[in-house]
C-alpha cells in the first residue's frame, strides 16, 4: 500500500493539477507597466482591488490613464476590450477615468459581435452610466437584436436604453413606447436609479393615459416610432 501511494504521488498529471491549483490561489500580481501595453490582459489584477488606499496610487499612475486610453481604443474595434473597460465603467471608483476616453474613442462593435449575453449585458451597464453619444443607438440594437422568448434580458436592455436616455420619453423617440412600458422593466430601472424611476413611473402613466383615451395624433406618433427603426439593423 505504501509503494502505491507513493508511486501515485509521482503522477504528472497530478503534479500538474496541484501546479494550477497554486496559481490559482496566487493571482496574477499587479503591473501597470504591463496594464499600459496589454491593458485587457493587464485589467484583472487592478479590477481585484477593493480598498482606496490601494486604489489612490493606481488612479494617480500615468501608466494606468495611458492603459484606459489604449483599451478604449480597442474598444472601437474588440469586443473583449470593450468588456474589460465596462468592469472599469461600473466601478465608482474608476467610473469618471473611464469617461471620457470612452466617450472619444469611438463607438463598440455591434451588439452581436459580443461573445455572450453576459458579455452584452456589462456593456450595456457600463454605457448606460457613461452614456456617450453612441449609447441610445447601441442599447436599441442590442434590445431589438434579443429574441423576444429572452423576456429577461430584453428588459435588461429597455431599462438600460431608458437610464442612458434619461426617461422614457426620450427612449421612446428611439425606440418607440409600448415596449417601455412593461412594469417590470420600471421596476428595475427604478432599482438602478431611484429619480429617473419616479420621472418614469409618471412618464409611463401619462403615455397610458393617451394610449386608452385615443388621443388625436396618436397614429402620427406611431408613423415616429415606425420611422425610429429604419436606422436600427434587424436581426437576421
Amino acid at each position: 500500500m505504501l509503494k502505491a501511494a507513493t508511486a501515485k504521488s509521482g503522477d504528472p498529471a497530478g503534479e500538474k493539477k496541484r501546479a494550477d491549483g497554486a496559481k490559482a490561489r496566487h493571482p496574477e500580481p499587479l503591473n501597470l507597466e504591463q496594464f499600459k501595453d496589454t491593458p485587457v490582459k493587464g485589467a484583472a489584477p487592478i479590477l481585484r482591488l477593493r480598498s482606496r488606499d490601494k486604489i489612490a496610487p493606481v488612479l494617480a499612475s500615468p501608466d494606468f490613464a495611458a492603459g484606459i486610453k489604449k483599451l478604449a481604443l480597442d474598444a472601437a474595434a474588440e469586443p473583449k476590450a470593450a468588456v474589460a473597460l465596462s468592469k472599469f465603467a461600473v466601478r465608482p471608483e474608476f467610473s469618471s477615468a473611464v469617461a471620457e476616453p470612452v466617450k472619444t474613442a469611438g463607438r463598440w462593435p455591434e451588439p452581436s459581435k459580443f461573445k455572450s449575453a453576459d458579455d452584452r449585458q456589462r456593456a450595456a451597464d457600463a454605457l448606460a452610466r457613461l452614456r456617450p453619444s453612441w449609447a441610445l443607438p447601441w442599447l436599441a440594437q442590442a434590445l431589438v437584436g434579443t429574441q423576444a422568448r429572452y423576456t429577461k434580458l430584453r428588459r435588461f436592455f429597455a431599462s438600460r436604453l431608458i437610464l442612458a436616455a434619461g426617461g422614457l420619453m426620450e427612449a421612446a423617440e428611439t425606440l418607440g413606447r409600448d415596449l417601455l412600458l412593461d412594469e417590470k422593466i420600471i421596476g428595475l430601472v427604478t432599482t438602478s436609479d431611484a429619480d429617473v424611476g419616479a420621472k418614469l413611473r409618471a412618464d409611463a402613466a401619462k403615455l397610458k393615459l393617451e394610449k386608452a383615451v385615443s388621443l388625436p395624433g396618436q397614429s402620427a406618433n406611431r408613423h415616429r416610432a415606425k420611422w425610429s427603426f429604419r436606422w436600427i439593423r434587424q436581426p437576421s
